[in-house]
């Protein structure tokens, strides 16, 4: 039995801006199939969010399908997905077949930022070129993200909220420990001594960080 794929209407709004406000720059919304080569679920085109923030996907058939919006406006995520007034997941959804009509809505949500200056053991700003904000995103990552410092500076951007593990260092400290040839072991050693901050929606948090010492790790 053959039949035509459906089209699928949606809206796209980004949190705190006003229902149908133009998107500063032209994005698209398109839908991946959450099993690529599975029966029935071609790669569907791309379809361009209008100044009202509505789009329409053409010929959508039967599927399990993820959500992607290109490009993303800079320093936004996706905060929330919903399929005929139900939230969907990262597994995706599952469409028996489309249909007139807006069912999907897309929220953009703000990503926060965090900065600072990072202080040495005195107190005083650390201009070490050795010194870096170790960042862990979330409870099963063990090797931490390496972000420099420029002068006395950091700058963490494009978070999601939620909660991180932050670190400064001064790698200079750590030249000549014994178990730093272990990177594993070393950086749950390092994570152990990390201090637990939480970051807001939008919010640009400024921290200042003193870099741990070696007898704490």
């Amino acid at each position: 039995q053959l039949a035509p794929g459906e089209d699928l209407g949606g809206s796209l709004v980004v949190a705190g801006e006003a229902a149908g406000a133009a998107p500063a720059r032209r994005i698209a919304v398109k839908l991946e199939a959450a099993e690529p080569g599975g029966l029935g679920t071609p790669e569907t085109s791309p379809a361009q969010v209008g100044k009202d923030g509505s789009f329409r996907i053409p010929a959508v058939f039967p599927g399990r399908y993820r959500v992607r919006v290109e490009p993303l406006p800079e320093g936004a995520f996706i905060r929330s997905v919903m399929l005929d007034s139900a939230a969907v997941d990262d597994a995706g959804f599952e469409l028996s077949n489309g249909g007139p009509g807006d069912r999907l809505k897309i929220t953009l949500g703000r990503n926060a930022s965090l900065s600072g200056t990072v202080l040495g053991h005195d107190g005083a700003p650390l201009t070490s070129p050795l010194a870096e904000v170790l960042l862990w995103k979330d409870a099963a990552q063990v090797r931490p993200e390496h972000n420099p410092v420029a002068g006395s500076r950091y700058a963490l951007k494009d978070l999601r909220p939620g909660k991180y593990q932050v670190l400064a260092v001064d790698a200079f400290d750590f030249t000549n420990l014994a178990g730093a040839n272990n990177p594993d072991e070393f950086a749950k050693a390092l994570l152990a001594a990390a201090e637990e901050i939480e970051v807001e929606e939008g919010v640009r948090l400024v921290k200042d960080l003193k870099v741990v010492a070696k007898e704490d790790i």
